[in-house]
Parts: structure tokens; C-alpha cells; sequence
């Protein structure tokens, strides 16, 4: 009888312990979606002046979710070809999830007959797996096309956080910025 009262007790212990617990995280949780929500409102964004204007502008998926061209490879991840008047930006690298060689990205831009001489600036969006080339180069503060990281060097890199690439300068832009003229 006292072993069944004594396992009772440690049983509502833990519960208790587990919804405090539990309590706890759900509290902190929604504190922090709550300062991060305000934070957000709060924000006011630098207008741009002279935003500049272009005759063309063309923008080609290289990589995305799904595809209807069956000689194109589709994943969960997004890469785009943005053409202007005088620049083609490379906006992300996709994912690469299966690892592959080439790459989704590599292999679609074959296929459409893209190569990365035509290409003058490399943006990416955010550093996260699916936008950077995989989860590897993320944990680096890097990205990459494909399974090794392609020479690049005289193209122009912009990211919003702090990101490296071998043997070029990444430029950090937080902030909506003008990033080439003409």
C-alpha cells in the first residue's frame, strides 16, 4: 500500500513537472513571437530615392519546387536567372537535398543553356538550406552551386548577413540597397 501511494505521488510529480515545463516553453514562445511581432511593426526601412529604371527585365526560373518540362529537375528549393538591360543576377542556388552531381541548379541551367560566365552578380535571398545550396554550406556562412564550391571570382556576391565565399568579397546588405546603376 505505501509502495502504491509513494508511485502515485511520483507520478503526479512528474506530470506536474511536465506541465510546468511544458508551460514554460509555451510562455516563452509566445513572448518572443510577441517581441518579435512588435519589433517588426516598429521597423521603418530606408526609402530608396533615384531607385534608377530598366528598358528589360526578364526572370527565369532555374530552380523550383515543380517543373513542366521533364528534362528539368524540380526540388524544394529556389534559384532564379534576373535579367536587366545590363545585368544577370544569379538569385539563389537551390538545395541540392539528394546531394547530387550536378546539382539541380547545374543541371537546369545546362538545359536551358545558362552558364555562369553570362552570369555578373550572385544575390542570395537568405541563408537558409533550401536557398544556399544545402544545409552544410549554411552551417559554413557560405553557399554553393554544387557539390564543391565553382570559382566565381569578378562576379559581384551580395547577402543580407554575414557570409563568406573562397576568394571573393561578399557584400553585406541588410538593408534594401542599390546595387548597380545604368
Amino acid at each position: 500500500m505505501l509502495h502504491k501511494k509513494y508511485v502515485i505521488r511520483t507520478s503526479l510529480l512528474l506530470v506536474l513537472v511536465a506541465i510546468s515545463l511544458v508551460s514554460y516553453r509555451v510562455i516563452s514562445f509566445l513572448q518572443g513571437a510577441a517581441a518579435i511581432e512588435q519589433e517588426w511593426k516598429a521597423y521603418k526601412p530606408n526609402p530608396i530615392v533615384n531607385f534608377g529604371s530598366t528598358k528589360s527585365l526578364s526572370i527565369l526560373p532555374l530552380v523550383n519546387w515543380h517543373t513542366d518540362n521533364d528534362a528539368l529537375k524540380g526540388e524544394a528549393g529556389v534559384s532564379y536567372l534576373i535579367k536587366t538591360d545590363n545585368k544577370a543576377i544569379l538569385f539563389d542556388v537551390g538545395f541540392n537535398k539528394n546531394q547530387e552531381s550536378p546539382s539541380p541548379l547545374e543541371h537546369n541551367m545546362k538545359q536551358l543553356a545558362v552558364t555562369l560566365d553570362s552570369i555578373d552578380t550572385i544575390f542570395m535571398s537568405h541563408a537558409h538550406l533550401d536557398h544556399s545550396g544545402g544545409q552544410q554550406w549554411v552551417n559554413k556562412n557560405t553557399f554553393s552551386i554544387g557539390l564543391e564550391q565553382t570559382d566565381l571570382t569578378g562576379k559581384d556576391i551580395y547577402a543580407p548577413t554575414h557570409t563568406t565565399y573562397p576568394n571573393n568579397k561578399v557584400n553585406v546588405i541588410p538593408e534594401a540597397t542599390i546595387s548597380a546603376q545604368g
